[in-house]
């Protein structure tokens, strides 16, 4: 994968893991609860969040 691309690909990864962070907010939910709402486990949700990390997509 080209530089650009992969900037572009954790740019795009990084604006979904903000959205989700302020809508589970606003929604006045925990990491945990969110988490649990859509089956997937607290750790890949925080790295999901995390504007620096990326979390493996769930196959």
């Amino acid at each position: 994968m080209r530089k650009k691309d992969k900037d572009k690909y954790f740019a795009v990864y990084a604006e979904i893991g903000r959205r989700v962070s302020y809508y589970r907010h606003l929604r006045g939910l925990s990491q945990e609860e969110l988490a649990a709402k859509v089956d997937i486990s607290t750790s890949h949700l925080s790295k999901i969040e995390a504007p620096n990390t990326a979390a493996s997509p769930v196959q």
